[in-house]
């Protein structure tokens, strides 16, 4: 790691589940909300990919949940588009804006409805 590619080790070891990377390169002073260049920060990144285990250690470090990349992805977005339980569980005590919007115009539980995903749309609607 040097510090000129410290904030793209830093997206790189979100995106694989690297913990202690990740927290390596906060304690070494990377923005907790830096962005690649389609505006995915390390908490969409570790969404994506499933990192769990990493999305609830940003969450806990003060990463932004609500913050969208250029297509207006973000974890709450990403949990209800891809059918995610498991991340909408993790996502939802950290208490996400649900009003926010996708690149078509509507809110998280649209799609969830739109695609069929069923557990998604019990879990916003409980």
């Amino acid at each position: 790691m040097t510090i000129k590619n410290l904030p793209a080790d830093y997206l790189l070891a979100a995106q694989q589940g690297d913990i202690d990377k990740v927290k390596t390169c906060l304690a070494l002073g990377v923005d907790i909300n830096t962005c690649d260049r389609q505006g995915k920060t390390a908490i969409t990144l570790a969404s994506l990919y499933q990192q769990y285990a990493c999305v609830q250690a940003l969450i806990d470090a003060g990463a932004d949940i609500n913050k969208q990349d250029h297509t207006c992805l973000n974890p709450f977005l990403i949990s209800c588009l891809n059918d995610d339980l498991t991340l909408l569980r993790i996502i939802l005590p950290a208490k996400p804006d649900l009003n926010c919007v996708t690149r078509f115009g509507g809110v998280g539980l649209t799609p969830a409805c739109e695609k069929g995903h069923l557990s998604i749309v019990k879990e916003l609607l409980a």
